[in-house]
């Protein structure tokens, strides 16, 4: 078998796809036929050598495989028109979405950060904290810098929004820190810094006065840590934590919003013109 299918992907090789006789068809089951036409439509351009006579192979396998199925089931199948009604539904359902999905995106209508904020706020009761979250700032140095009140003024000065000696404290981090994280402008779980404090430490950020440089140190690392603001679970998660799920819940509302009008539209034109009749 073998042989004759690898034969078979030479001929597909050499023959052209326009040949009008016998010679042209690789395999056929009952009145169906796969032609070299077929096998070349489907193999990439970039199937050449070894690689098109397995293609060639497996394509014609799995061809007379589905042929003898399928032909095997129109004569064992009990219910052939049941079969034929859910296909037809299925089309029509295929159909119906396509249509609705064609229209929508022709509607996509983008959501806007005003439409956002206010979703925000009628809606917060959806946007719970679950895991306590932060904005803070982690510095993890060698034990024996001499430094440390230094580093601790840039970090509070920093906090504040004084950028003064931001560049001068960045370089310091890059070059001297065993670790350093500043998630001052955005919101983390509160693990990514807690997780990495020394050992018994606190980490429920409620323990952790805002705004508050700690010095926390083990035998080898002195660790500089500041609570900008969290939120613990039972709060409200901040818009600009949450804002892509506000994004996506508002425009799916919207979208069905306008999937509802769609329809009603449909089904108002349709009475109308008398395309659709209801019983009274």
């Amino acid at each position: 078998m073998k042989t004759f299918l690898t034969a078979i992907a030479l001929a597909t090789i050499t023959l052209t796809a326009c040949q009008p006789n016998d010679s042209n068809i690789l395999a056929q089951v009952g009145e169906e036929k796969l032609t070299v036409n077929d096998v070349l439509l489907r193999m990439p351009l970039t199937c050449t050598g070894a690689d098109s006579v397995l293609f060639v192979e497996r394509h014609v396998r799995q061809w007379v495989n589905e042929q003898l199925l399928y032909q095997q089931g129109l004569r064992s199948v009990p219910d052939l028109d049941q079969i034929e009604r859910e296909v037809a539904q299925y089309r029509r359902d295929l159909i119906a979405r396509t249509y609705q999905a064609e229209r929508m995106a022709i509607y996509g209508e983008e959501v806007t950060e005003a439409e956002c904020a206010a979703f925000y706020e009628k809606n917060k009761s959806q946007f719970q904290v679950h895991e306590a979250i932060l904005r803070g700032i982690l510095l993890k140095v060698p034990a024996n810098v001499t430094q440390v009140r230094q580093l601790k003024d840039w970090i509070s000065q920093i906090n504040s929004g004084d950028t003064e000696h931001a560049d001068e404290f960045e370089q310091y981090c890059q070059l001297r820190a065993a670790d350093y994280d500043n998630c001052l402008d955005q919101w983390v779980k509160a693990r990514r810094l807690t997780d990495r404090l020394p050992a018994k430490s606190a980490t429920d950020p409620r323990q952790y006065q805002r705004n508050q440089v700690y010095q926390l140190k083990d035998d080898e690392y002195i660790y500089l840590f500041l609570v900008n603001d969290y939120r613990v679970p039972g709060d409200v998660k901040p818009l600009e934590y949450c804002m892509a799920d506000v994004q996506e819940l508002l425009f799916m509302q919207k979208q069905e919003n306008f999937r509802e009008k769609l329809e009603q539209d449909l089904r108002d034109e349709a009475l109308r013109t008398g395309l659709l009749k209801l019983k009274q």
